[in-house]
């Protein structure tokens, strides 16, 4: 059996989008493409995703109209909700490879850069790094990225293949000057520049506690609704993960 493709998307702050992005790419692959997908929660304490799907299941045991939804869709397709596993950031593999079957694991990983943590971002094969307009923050990735760079890739003890940055939650008024900075910020780093821009829209936090009933972005138990305003990018963004992990996986 093949080991599966472990992957993460990580900043050095908070309030990123790190939790919505991994839940709504877990979601994607695993109910849309038919992908086996995990996830590690390794948000301690929080552990929002664990938080997340435990009030999902909540809603649905109450609610009618999501209850017919999430019978409809699990066995229409014969296969059941991913995992999601909570864990801290020390244990987070050996609880990976106790997962079974499972062709992708995605880790939510603290924004701290401990010795711990350093040693879980050598076993990922892919990092994404969410990347927002701002100077700060833009000064402030590099140097996180340049840390993975430094204590993990040029020891060559990592297994990292590929790291990305994600123009995420962009606002109107970032412009060309903020792509021109994404750009430099990619050359600088080594990283590649993901096509997709993903705007600054309330849409992408709708779930089923807040949501219309035809209406839903984020969920651990469903995909993304194609009626969304912010479909086009969403699905964008979503396509060209899927070529990268298709490559990851042998299957481009």
């Amino acid at each position: 059996m093949q080991k599966p493709i472990y992957i993460t998307f990580a900043s050095p702050k908070g309030g990123v989008g790190k939790t919505t992005l991994t839940t709504l790419m877990a979601s994607y692959l695993h109910y849309t493409k038919e992908y086996n997908v995990a996830v590690i929660d390794c948000c301690y304490p929080e552990y929002g995703l664990d938080f997340l799907r435990r009030n999902e299941i909540e809603k649905i045991t109450k609610d009618n109209y999501y209850n017919r939804k999430a019978q409809k869709q699990f066995t229409a397709k014969n296969k059941k909700a991913y995992p999601v596993i909570n864990t801290r950031v020390e244990t987070a593999i050996e609880e990976a490879e106790k997962l079974q079957g499972a062709d992708i694991i995605l880790f939510d990983m603290p924004n701290i850069m401990s010795g711990k943590a350093v040693s879980l971002f050598a076993e990922m094969e892919c990092i994404v790094f969410p990347l927002m307009g701002g100077t700060m923050y833009i000064n402030t990735l590099q140097s996180f990225v340049e840390a993975i760079n430094q204590l993990v890739i040029t020891t060559g003890k990592g297994k990292i293949k590929a790291m990305y940055l994600l123009r995420n939650r962009v606002n109107n008024w970032d412009g060309i000057e903020f792509t021109t900075a994404c750009e430099a910020l990619a050359a600088d780093t080594g990283t590649t520049l993901l096509n997709s821009t993903l705007s600054y829209s309330c849409h992408y936090q709708k779930d089923i506690f807040c949501s219309k009933k035809q209406d839903i972005c984020v969920s651990t138990l469903f995909p993304f609704d194609k009626q969304l305003p912010c479909i086009e990018q969403l699905r964008g963004f979503m396509q060209e993960m899927e070529q990268i992990v298709g490559k990851l996986c042998g299957k481009y």
